[in-house]
């Protein structure tokens, strides 16, 4: 039998966790301290930036992620992101968490702290 690799995503720093969610790859890229999503199709979305080291991913049934960060060993709840809109990616580290901006572009309430813990 002939087996056949093809890559389909490069310069990648530590890819894990891999786990498929509503039509699409997400894992986390630990040393690049990012959650990525990758559909179908090929595209590539950076959806969480600073994760400090993201470890497993996971999925609420309202659609919040949670993943662990292993740096100072925290789990994230950060409320459901919408992935029709994934940039500018969420930041999860030492700053506070904020989603995507207003159409008027003011900043939404914080979706998460680095403080909050479950």
């Amino acid at each position: 039998m002939d087996l056949t690799t093809t890559i389909v995503l490069e310069n990648l720093t530590f890819p894990e966790c891999p786990r498929w969610h509503d039509g699409a790859l997400w894992f986390s890229d630990v040393h690049a301290h990012a959650i990525i999503r990758m559909t179908g199709d090929g595209r590539v979305h950076r959806m969480i930036e600073n994760a400090r080291q993201p470890a497993g991913l996971g999925w609420l049934p309202n659609g919040d992620l949670l993943y662990v960060r292993m740096l100072d060993r925290v789990l994230v709840l950060v409320d459901a992101i919408d992935v029709a809109q994934p940039s500018p990616a969420v930041q999860s580290g030492d700053e506070t968490v904020s989603g995507v901006a207003a159409a008027d572009g003011s900043q939404p309430p914080p979706a998460v702290h680095s403080s909050d813990t479950i």
